[in-house]
């Protein structure tokens, strides 16, 4: 255990944090309708007014499931500016009245869209019975549209409101697995959960640029321990009993401001695990500390003002109103290392917006979606047309030859759309290729595809929202951002700097990430099965903050697999493990080579998380 303290340092970090946060929020509060031709479902068109008078429930519901959805055909429910007043749930539905995923909901933006439940609803006066304003649901789900496959669900540019006297009120009851963000949106009003996790399976999924204003609890995640959610730039305030409760869940966060008299994280069980960087809690009392702890806690440049203490660990206070770094298990080494973190310079992406009316659609040049016939061509007209916003109305677009990103291209938006080979196992390879182009960015956005992103551009890459295929970066490439990302493999090259967070990997059967000479820092980590998660080789430098990893997954048994590789280079790890049983966990956890030295990590050194390991790993 440790706690060392560097009072400035942390301010700095902290109003860092804080002051991205806002900048962001203030950048995304700009209206910015989507396309008529994106493929989006609009509310307004199955009746619902808008007008904050009328109930748009029904209709709301209607547009929900109206159009068949599938795993390539994703439909975004799309709320012009305007307020929404419910009395019920909205419920993720398919055309069956089945609960069903592969769903978003999509405002004009968080300050001229509202979804606001009706003061005083029926249903909602009961906080012993919480009922939410938004409900998303699974594939395969239970009775309660919890689930496992609760794939590609998001909610974006929004505000949600409970209202008035809805004691009993959520405002989203969400579960998102592998790709799934809530991004830009504020939930506010009064009710028992702002934000609920706790059915199952709640993760992985990204929470990012989200605000929450009053509720008992702010955020809540209180069923299953798997798989994992990803916090970034989160604002809370006005709770009456605790801005987040955690009970077994992974909750990896970075950027919290808490402005709350309670408790503003409670990690309450032994198996609840919590990574934390970058907090700034004020308007504490000094009767409790601000995060109080009963499980695992990673925690780094938090600052708490009105509070006895930032931390309460096992029931003791620690003294001090600032941490620079705390554990609650100390870390492992193999070799002779600091008991601290890599703690490596954290950046956020680069962000580019432009007015709607400046888009070209790539179906003006000739693509259609879902023909099954080969769209290269026109894609590339469209990519080459110099346009800066490119976008892929929702779809399926099939190609036979490389899809080259350059020119004056800054951003791709995809609309959830998938692009395929024409024929079945004959993607080109790559699928896309980065080259240098006019600006020092480029952004893909709810793009999937079926092969190789190959970065070979000093250009900045952000991938968000985006999945499927191998990333390779090549010789000289430019820094790499991932965000809410469901990619297979990837591997870094010398000098690259790498971003990531919320990253799901899985569908290949060998090493996932090869870190060779890259600086690779993750936030928030999940994997499947039981193969080396990263290998960190030529001087490459690897920090993990927070995520769990399921090796065993049901019927799969590692054996003696290996789930990080260390050769001659720098890591630092923060993660669990999820076993389902006896002889499901890593073997070895990390392999380390330093100077012809080959020592192992194992299993039975970690301490155990009573369904898994808690590993805490500094080379």
């Amino acid at each position: 255990m440790k706690s060392r303290i560097n009072l400035y340092k942390i301010a700095i970090s902290c109003l860092a944090a804080t002051l991205i946060y806002e900048g962001s929020v203030k950048q995304n509060a700009v209206a910015q309708p989507l396309p008529d031709d994106s493929g989006i479902v609009n509310v307004r068109d199955y009746g619902a007014k808008g007008d904050g008078i009328s109930d748009d429930t029904q209709a709301i519901q209607k547009a929900i499931q109206s159009v068949p959805r599938d795993n390539s055909k994703h439909v975004t429910i799309y709320f012009p500016k305007g307020t929404y007043i419910i009395s019920q749930s909205l419920k993720w539905l398919n055309s069956e009245g089945d609960w069903y995923p592969y769903l978003s909901f999509e405002g004009e933006s968080r300050t001229r869209t509202t979804i606001k439940l009706k003061d005083y609803a029926p249903g909602y006066n009961d906080p012993d019975r919480a009922k939410a304003a938004i409900i998303t649901g699974s594939q395969n789900p239970k009775s309660d549209g919890g689930g496992n496959e609760a794939f590609r669900n998001s909610i974006y540019d929004l505000t949600v409101d409970t209202g008035l006297g809805n004691p009993g009120a959520v405002g989203i009851d969400y579960i998102a697995n592998n790709k799934g963000a809530i991004r830009n949106v504020m939930i506010k009003g009064q009710g028992k959960y702002g934000l609920n996790f706790s059915r199952s399976w709640p993760g992985p999924n990204l929470i990012k640029n989200v605000s929450i204003d009053g509720f008992d609890y702010g955020i809540a995640a209180l069923n299953h321990y798997q798989y994992g959610i990803t916090f970034e730039h989160i604002s809370l305030k006005n709770q009456k009993v605790a801005g987040i409760i955690n009970k077994n869940n992974v909750l990896s966060i970075r950027g919290l401001t808490s402005i709350n008299s309670v408790p503003v994280v409670q990690n309450t069980t032994r198996s609840g695990f919590v990574t934390l960087i970058d907090g700034n809690f004020s308007g504490g009392s000094s009767a409790v500390s601000a995060v109080e702890n009963a499980g695992t806690l990673y925690a780094r440049n938090a600052i708490a003002t009105g509070y006895q203490s930032v931390i309460e660990n096992e029931g003791t206070v620690l003294p001090g109103t600032s941490v620079n770094e705390f554990t609650s298990t100390p870390f492992k080494s193999l070799f002779s290392s600091p008991q601290t973190s890599l703690n490596l310079p954290i950046a956020d992406p680069p962000e580019f917006y432009e007015d709607v009316s400046q888009w070209v659609s790539v179906t003006a040049f000739g693509a259609i979606p879902n023909d099954y016939k080969d769209d290269s061509a026109a894609i590339q007209k469209a990519i080459d047309s110099g346009k800066s916003t490119i976008y892929l109305p929702a779809g399926v677009y099939n190609i036979s030859s490389t899809i080259r990103m350059r020119g004056s291209v800054r951003k791709i938006i995809g609309m959830e759309s998938f692009i395929k080979p024409v024929a079945e196992r004959t993607m080109p390879s790559p699928a896309i290729r980065f080259e240098p182009g006019k600006y020092d960015s480029i952004t893909v956005e709810r793009l999937n595809v079926k092969g190789v992103w190959e970065h070979s551009s000093p250009q900045t890459l952000v991938l968000r929202d985006c999945a499927y295929g191998d990333y390779k970066g090549t010789k000289g490439a430019g820094s790499l951002f991932g965000e809410n990302v469901m990619i297979g493999e990837w591997s870094f090259e010398p000098g690259q700097e790498v971003w990531l967070r919320q990253l799901n990997t899985e569908f290949t059967n060998s090493t996932r990430l090869v870190n060779n000479g890259a600086a690779l820092w993750i936030l928030g980590i999940k994997t499947e099965d039981p193969y080396t998660v990263i290998e960190t080789k030529g001087g490459g430098q690897t920090e993990v903050l927070g995520g769990l990893l399921y090796p065993g997954h049901g019927n799969s048994v590692p054996t003696n697999d290996v789930a990080f590789i260390n050769k001659d280079s720098q890591t630092s790890l923060v993660y669990v493990t999820a076993a389902d049983g006896e002889g499901q966990d890593y073997t070895i956890h990390v392999q380390s080579t330093q100077d012809g030295t080959t020592k192992k990590l194992t299993n039975n050194a970690v301490p155990n998380r009573g369904n898994g390991s808690v590993v805490l790993y500094r080379d």
